[in-house]
């Protein structure tokens, strides 16, 4: 495993392994304060937080394989990490993302739903479609399936966030 390492916010990064940060850590060569970041993942986090001296949230998540509820820790997303059951390694969801994409599409599946509704109701033209037809309840199913979906993203990073020892204080 490969990690970026910047000293300060403004420094070049440089490629260290794991076992190098522990080193230089220990040595006092690398501040403790510095950014690391693996080479598959897009943030950047404290050497602090990598090593487990500092509190990081952590998450629920299905391994793929044998849907074992798994436990990962926030600077993990993006990585692959071990079942604990199975032995694979499935990779660390990112459950914000996922919310996110969970309540974009069951808003706009709710829109569209409510739209096609109220233009059905509202038409100028007579409709050949009658009012309390299977085709009006087939969109209002779509706005409250829509709808639920949004609530579903809109909680899902709740039901899944594990206590951190920062948020018992």
């Amino acid at each position: 495993m490969g990690y970026l390492v910047k000293a300060s916010f403004n420094a070049e990064p440089r490629a260290y392994a794991l076992e190098g940060i522990k080193t230089d850590v220990e040595a006092k060569l690398l501040p403790a304060t510095a950014l690391v970041r693996h080479e598959k993942q897009g943030f950047w986090y404290s050497v602090d937080q990598l090593l487990g001296k500092e509190p990081v949230p952590s998450f629920r998540y299905r391994c793929k394989h044998c849907k074992t509820w798994l436990i990962a820790r926030k600077i993990d997303v993006g990585l692959q990490l071990p079942c604990e059951k199975c032995g694979k390694m499935p990779k660390v969801p990112n459950i914000e993302r996922e919310a996110r994409f969970m309540m974009v599409t069951g808003g706009v599946s709710a829109a569209l739903g409510i739209l096609v509704t109220v233009c059905h109701y509202y038409a100028p033209l007579p409709s050949a479609i009658a009012v309390g037809s299977r085709f009006n309840l087939g969109f209002i199913f779509l706005i409250l399936a829509g709808l639920f979906q949004f609530y579903q993203g809109w909680s899902r990073p709740s039901q899944l966030r594990l206590k951190t020892p920062q948020d018992s204080k």
